[in-house]
């Protein structure tokens, strides 16, 4: 079920009107019961592998509780290695396979065709196992006591808002707030409806016109300077754009549920630098590696060298998050290799020129990002370069190049806050005059098929 389709727009009110009317006691069930729902509307026996999360990290974290010395590390890492086998398994098992052939036919031993588990990819796999990860991480530094009732441990890491593309939640937080949900009142349901239109707005109007220019420029085999250049700044803000709006769908949902989650987002292309890049784009998967890989190595106090291949190793293990292929891993390599050219400290001064060479240097890193071979990223990044290309374009790049034109009046309303922070600002004349526009917008511009979110498949 998306969020941008007809379904959603039904099952979510309905799930309300259960939870509203429902005992206080009991609201935890019908939440845990709509985020099943909700989840087998993709693959129905996938949701197995969340119920096996779920069992697994709410068991070895009460054992942990009870246990010190070596038997709290066993269930620790019975934990961890549960999380990071599942996650081997169902999404980095052909890649492991693939790859250990490619070697044995480079050197020359001669095989059938190379075997493969063809295992389809549980939607939003890698979040659900660092959400919960995070967990029995926090409980084992003793940062976090166990939770005892697994109906709200169930929750915390079923939670349909956030379920498929994040943020991914920390349990002091999101397991609180499932616990204790504030009480609904006319401002947060009227700033809950702000959020889930804007949300809409930005996939649907942006995100998704983008869509069918990026897929015919990254398919077209060569690529004039003109049509290189919009294919790297087209995904560059569709993607921004359709993550964007579903992180703010999901905020606006959980709050209907009297349920606060993260920004994941703070406008993350009106940065100055990579590192402040990283520190306002997904926000939760950032800090998640800060905090449990990067302070761990030793962080800023490690020597040069310690600094620099604890960078590496972090933003080498980022990319391979996203996806199983050494596209991914070239992608958060350069990540790392801009990272440590920045230094371990870079300066506040903002300027436009360093604003538009961050934007720039990510949106040419995105090509590996999207690109689905190296072939395909180089004949991009050649055509960028490539003077004596044609300029001309047999693609309508027109009404595209409006698209993304338009997120630069979004990111000036927004001025690095959340939309309905922004609204609560405007008298109420401005108010009714961006949520008609809002309407007309989907209306006229939304299209009538819901294109899945692009994280979705992480």
């Amino acid at each position: 079920m998306l969020f941008n389709s007809l379904p959603y727009l039904i099952f979510l009110p309905a799930l309300l009107l259960v939870y509203y009317t429902c005992p206080k006691p009991w609201r935890w069930l019908v939440i845990f019961t709509g985020s099943c729902f909700f989840y087998m509307q993709f693959v129905p026996k996938y949701i197995l592998i969340l119920f096996f999360i779920i069992l697994i990290d709410y068991a070895t974290a009460r054992l942990m509780d009870r246990s010190t010395g070596f038997y709290k590390k066993f269930w620790f890492l019975l934990s961890l290695v549960s999380n990071i086998l599942l996650l081997c398994v169902f999404k980095y098992a052909d890649f492991i396979l693939q790859n250990f052939f490619d070697v044995v036919h480079w050197i020359g031993w001669n095989t059938n065709a190379t075997p493969s588990f063809n295992l389809l990819l549980p939607i939003g796999l890698s979040f659900h196992t660092f959400q919960s990860m995070s967990y029995t991480i926090e409980v084992y530094q003793g940062r976090q006591k166990a939770e005892t009732h697994l109906g709200y441990f169930a929750n915390y890491v079923l939670f349909f808002p956030q379920m498929v593309a994040g943020p991914i939640e920390r349990y002091s937080r999101l397991g609180e707030a499932l616990k204790y949900p504030k009480l609904l009142n006319y401002e947060s349901i009227r700033s809950s409806l702000w959020l889930i239109c804007f949300g809409l707005f930005i996939k649907m109007c942006i995100a998704d016109n983008l869509a069918p220019c990026v897929d015919a420029l990254y398919a077209k085999e060569h690529l004039s300077m003109l049509e290189a250049w919009s294919a790297v700044g087209f995904f560059s803000i569709q993607i921004y754009a359709d993550f964007f709006g579903y992180s703010t769908i999901a905020i606006g949902s959980a709050r209907l549920l009297g349920v606060s989650i993260m920004d994941n987002f703070k406008s993350p292309y009106r940065a100055a630098s990579l590192t402040e890049f990283w520190s306002r784009w997904h926000i939760s998967l950032s800090t998640w590696f800060r905090d449990y890989l990067y302070i761990p190595l030793g962080g800023n106090k490690n020597s040069k060298t310690g600094w620099i291949l604890s960078i590496l190793l972090v933003f080498s293990l980022s990319g391979l998050w996203h996806g199983a292929s050494w596209t991914f891993l070239v992608w958060g390599l350069l990540h790392g290799l801009a990272r440590i050219f920045e230094g371990r400290t870079t300066s506040n001064n903002y300027s436009f020129t360093r604003m538009l060479t961050t934007f720039l240097t990510v949106s040419l890193f995105w090509v590996f990002f999207r690109a689905s071979s190296f072939n395909k990223a180089s004949s991009i990044l050649v055509s960028c370069f490539s003077f004596q290309n044609n300029l001309n374009s047999n693609i309508a790049l027109n009404k595209a190049f409006l698209w993304a034109l338009l997120m630069i009046p979004v990111e000036w309303f927004l001025n690095q806050q959340r939309f309905d922070q922004r609204m609560q600002e405007q008298p109420k004349w401005l108010q009714w005059g961006i949520m008609l526009s809002i309407l007309y917008a989907l209306t006229a511009y939304g299209g009538t098929q819901a294109l899945p979110f692009i994280y979705f498949q992480f």
